[in-house]
């Protein structure tokens, strides 16, 4: 396939795309950064820790297929993007109640 072929959007959407998911990637690894701090302020065991991180990284991951599945069943096009702000919005809550 041609480049020339290829909508010149599309290359815009590509790096929204890398941008949202490199600040993704930022976001799940501050955690770890901050995990001295954390266990310490909470007297965490590494054991809690642990089960701690899992249970996020698990919800992380289950939530992923239910909300895509929601997305795509309730909106298309531009109507999608209207769709996700509230999925955003609790994104973002969810990360500032974590570095609190």
């Amino acid at each position: 396939m041609s480049l020339k072929k290829v909508h010149r959007h599309s290359w815009v959407s590509l790096v929204i795309c890398w941008i949202i998911w490199v600040v993704v990637a930022y976001d799940r690894e501050l955690i770890f950064r901050a995990a001295n701090m954390i266990c310490n302020e909470f007297n965490l065991s590494p054991t809690q820790w642990g089960y701690t991180i899992a249970a996020i990284t698990l919800s992380l991951a289950v939530l992923s297929i239910p909300v895509a599945a929601l997305s795509d069943k309730h909106a298309s096009g531009w109507k999608r993007g209207i769709f996700q702000w509230p999925l955003v919005i609790g994104f973002t809550f969810i990360s500032l109640l974590s570095g609190i």
